[in-house]
């Protein structure tokens, strides 16, 4: 969770490419110990930096499987 918070604050501060680097190591880091909500959360902010970068489809499909993860 840490390494997401971390990618949060990038992305808060404008860094947003940098961010995503932390969003994908926090979300595969809570992968390997199976953290359902620290999955769920670093794929929602993978998804913001998509719409940010104007990846609009892949940004809906990474919101929608972060809300698959909330559900468990």
């Amino acid at each position: 969770m840490a390494y997401i918070k971390y990618g949060e604050i990038l992305y808060r501060k404008g860094e947003v490419k940098e961010s995503l680097k932390y969003f994908e190591g926090g979300c595969e880091r809570c992968k390997k110990i199976d953290y359902q909500i620290g999955i769920a959360r670093g794929i929602n902010n993978i998804g913001l930096v998509l719409e940010i970068e104007g990846n609009l489809s892949k940004a809906l499909e990474s919101t929608r499987k972060a809300l698959r993860f909330e559900k468990r």
